[in-house]
């Protein structure tokens, strides 16, 4: 209670003004973050997010299709832990689903590969890849098959040196009913592989509301 102030007492208007006049310039204040068109909170600038995805969490196959083959992870030790995984044949595929990893409404910007090519490849389509796939399932009578659509590809350059290849996906507004595929392929030597190393991948994203995490 303040000064000169006993219970049941009526405060000054003065008072009330004051308060009054601090709510509103609260919710004012509050007002200005929420994007009225789908109710939500938004940034008042815009957020740049950056997420890193281990190889190692990435499901393994062969060029055939076999599950868990044709790829291996770096040397483990209690000094050495990396995620890496090292390709054992030719055209092995790992893939992702990024789906949840991703948030709702932002823009999916660029996905970078931090790639050490086993070998110098001429032709391009024999060098080191990585793809972005978006599918959107009609779960609405006619029920139909999900379309699946290239966002981005891009191979590794000509060399050998640890690099990065990025896939440029902007502007791809992430939608609530559609799920997102990543898969990079080891390089193809025709016969005996030069195996590749996938050390890394980042993911970058333009964010404008804090609730589009997990929506």
């Amino acid at each position: 209670m303040a000064a000169g102030l006993e219970p049941g007492d009526t405060l000054p208007a003065p008072w009330w003004n004051y308060f009054i006049g601090r709510i509103s310039a609260w919710t004012k204040y509050v007002r200005g973050f929420f994007n009225e068109a789908d109710d939500e909170f938004a940034y008042p600038v815009t957020k740049t997010r950056t997420l890193f995805l281990s190889p190692a969490e990435m499901t393994a196959y062969s060029a055939a299709g076999i599950y868990g083959s044709s790829w291996t992870t770096a040397p483990i030790s209690e000094l050495t832990q990396t995620g890496a995984m090292i390709s054992t044949s030719d055209a092995a595929v790992l893939f992702k689903d990024i789906t949840s990893i991703l948030p709702r409404g932002s823009i999916l910007d660029t996905i970078e590969v931090l790639v050490d090519p086993g070998a110098a490849r001429a032709v391009a389509g024999d060098r080191t890849k990585a793809t972005i796939h978006k599918q959107t399932p009609d779960m609405v009578t006619p029920l139909a098959l999900p379309a699946g659509t290239s966002l981005d590809a891009t191979v590794s350059d000509s060399g050998s040196a640890l690099q990065v290849i990025t896939l440029d996906v902007s502007p791809e507004t992430v939608a609530a009913g559609s799920m997102y595929f990543l898969s990079i392929f080891s390089g193809d030597d025709g016969g005996s592989h030069n195996a590749d190393t996938i050390h890394a991948i980042r993911i970058t994203v333009t964010e404008v509301s804090p609730s589009q995490w997990g929506a």
